[in-house]
């Protein structure tokens, strides 16, 4: 499943829905997806909840606290 984004086309990997579908169901496949991708709020929660917190580094923490801040 992880292969799909690592290997999906162009247009698709510039559809955040596609993104979003994606990371939904394997969200370490969120290092195969843009830049924008990966700063967006959304995507990169739904992929936290799929996995583990481990292997997303700082990028994860710093969303989570803009998400956070937010929040309150």
């Amino acid at each position: 499943e992880g292969w799909v984004l690592e290997h999906a086309s162009e247009r698709l990997r510039n559809d955040p829905s596609f993104i979003l579908a994606v990371v939904k169901r394997k969200g370490e496949s969120l290092k195969y997806a843009s830049e924008r991708f990966q700063d967006d709020e959304n995507i990169v929660l739904a992929a936290a909840r799929q996995v583990s917190l481990e292997g997303f580094g700082d990028r994860f923490f710093v969303l989570q606290g803009r998400v956070l801040e937010r929040m309150s």
